[in-house]
C-alpha cells in the first residue's frame, strides 16, 4: 500500500527548495521547511497537519485498519494515480501549493482530472476482480492478527 505522508514505516518528501509533500508523486506542499523553522516549528508540525493526517487516515481505511471497512484493493494503493477523486478533493480542501509548473497546470486542468477519473474507473474494472480473487485465497490479515493477540493472552 501507500507508505507516504509520514506514516509509521513510511516517508514524506522534501524537495530541493524545502517544500514538504506527502510523496514525490504527490507534488502539493502544505508547507516549506525553511518557513517552518523560521516560525520555530519542526517537521512534526507538518506531519500533524490536517493534510497529512487525512492522507494517513485514508491509507488506514484502504488497508482496513480503521475498523470500519474491509481492506481495499491494495493493487491500487496510490491516492494520486489510483484514487484521483480523493487526491483531488484533498488538495482542493487544504491550503497547499503546487511545487512545480506541471503540478500547477494539473491542479487547474479539469480535463486532466476527468481523464484521471476515467483511468481510475478502468483500473478498478481490471484489477478489482483480481483483488477479490486474491482475498478469497488468503485469510483476512486482521483476523490473523486478532487470533495472534487472543492466543498471547
Amino acid at each position: 500500500g501507500c507508505i507516504a505522508a509520514g506514516r509509521p514505516g513510511g516517508f514524506f518528501y522534501v524537495d530541493w527548495d524545502g517544500n514538504l509533500t506527502p510523496c514525490v508523486f504527490f507534488p502539493y506542499a502544505v508547507d516549506n521547511i525553511y518557513d517552518v523553522y523560521r516560525r520555530g516549528g519542526t517537521i512534526s508540525d507538518v506531519l500533524f497537519t490536517d493534510y497529512f493526517k487525512r492522507l494517513r487516515d485514508w491509507q488506514d481505511a484502504l488497508r482496513g485498519r480503521d475498523g470500519k471497512e474491509k481492506v481495499g484493493n491494495l493493487f491500487c494503493p496510490c491516492p494520486m494515480r489510483d484514487h484521483h477523486r480523493f487526491a483531488e478533493r484533498l488538495i482542493k480542501e487544504h491550503p497547499v501549493k503546487p511545487i512545480d509548473p506541471d503540478a500547477e497546470a494539473a491542479y487547474h486542468d479539469d480535463d486532466y482530472h476527468r481523464r484521471m477519473h476515467e483511468y481510475d474507473t478502468q483500473l478498478y474494472q481490471l484489477l478489482d476482480p483480481m483483488w477479490e480473487q486474491t482475498l478469497q485465497q488468503r485469510p483476512d490479515p486482521r483476523m490473523e492478527e486478532a487470533a495472534t493477540q487472543a492466543s498471547s493472552r
